[in-house]
Parts: structure tokens; sequence; C-alpha cells
């Protein structure tokens, strides 16, 4: 038996989706200033980051502070909102070795980047006080190289990339602790955020 389904029978048989669509669409609108993190919030934080470099043939973990910034722009993007920031951190590495005249190699790195942020303000794990997040971050790494037995400095310029997972936990209206894990400038960081 061969069904002839019009366009108007798609219409009626989809019209109580577009309903149901239109109903959510409507709450999660009126609902996105009561989000963690939604258009309009801004956060600045300061992390204690570490990183694990293979830097004069020795493997070796690096601490790196990194001053972060977050902020709102676009709400009810699928189940989350969406924030545009950045990033600014160093890392030095020496390594010195045993030689006569205390030889050392080092490395100053500074790193400046863009960063995107997805928050997942309507997961049934996000409440007032938790918000998980995910992002990637974009820029440019300075570099500069030295030996001081060879008298020799190189100064690099390269691109910088990095992708995130994090969590944000509110302490009060002011303050939040947050955490990040992923391949960026860090592997793994933990901080403070200050709402501005």
């Amino acid at each position: 038996m061969k069904l002839n389904i019009t366009p108007k029978i798609y219409l009626f048989l989809l019209f109580p989706f577009f309903i149901s669509f239109s109903s959510v669409a409507q709450t999660n609108s009126n609902n996105a200033s009561d989000a963690v993190f939604h258009k309009g919030t801004m956060l600045l934080g300061l992390a204690a980051g570490v990183s694990i470099d293979n830097f004069a043939n020795a493997m070796r973990p690096h601490l790196i502070p990194e001053l972060v910034y977050d902020q709102g722009f676009f709400d009810n993007v699928g189940i989350g909102n969406i924030g545009i920031g950045g990033v600014a951190s160093c890392k030095f590495m020496r390594q010195p070795h045993d030689w006569p005249g205390g030889y050392k190699q080092y490395q100053n790195n500074f790193y400046l980047g863009v960063r995107g942020t997805y928050h997942f303000t309507q997961l049934k794990v996000s409440d007032a006080k938790f918000d998980p997040y995910a992002g990637v971050m974009l820029g440019v790494k300075i570099s500069h190289y030295g030996d001081t037995w060879f008298k020799y400095t190189r100064n690099n310029v390269t691109a910088a990339k990095g992708i995130f997972v994090g969590v944000r936990y509110v302490l009060d209206d002011r303050f939040s602790a947050f955490s990040e894990l992923g391949y960026n400038i860090s592997f793994i960081s933990i901080g403070i955020m200050a709402r501005l």
C-alpha cells in the first residue's frame, strides 16, 4: 500500500515539533541571564599552570603563570553560551650543566592569544555554582633562546594553539575558582577569577 503524503500533511505532522521547539527556545531565552555565564559576563582570572617540556635533553615540569579573560557574547547557542577572551602567559626554562664557568641554556617563552569558550549552561549538572566549559586558543609564542657557553642567542615567533576543558566554581558574587586541563600553554592549571 503506497501512502501519498502531501506537503500539507508534512506541515501538519511537523507542527507540534515546531511549537515545542519554539517553547524551549523561548524558555531558554528567558533564562539566559540567569545562567552562571551569559552575555555581558566579564571574568578576569589569574592561574598557575604546569607543563612538562623536553628542554636541553632534560624532561622537567615548569610552572607557568597565566592571566586569562573571558566575556560572554552569545546566549542560547545549542546547549550553552559562547564567550570570547584572551590569555597572556610566560614560561622560563633553564638547564644548568656541570661544566666549568657555570654553563647553562635557557629559553624564555611569552604567549599572547585569543580564546573562545563554550559554556554548557543548560546541562543538568549546571547550576548557580558550577560552570563547565570547553575552549580553543590561538595566538603567538615569542621565544628567546640563549646559550652561555657559545654566547649564542636566538629570537623566534611562532603560532601558539590549544584546546582545553575547564570548570569554574562560584564562591560568591565576585570571586570564583577555576581549573583547566588540555593541550594548551599548560597541561593543567588552577586559579581564581574575579567578576568585573
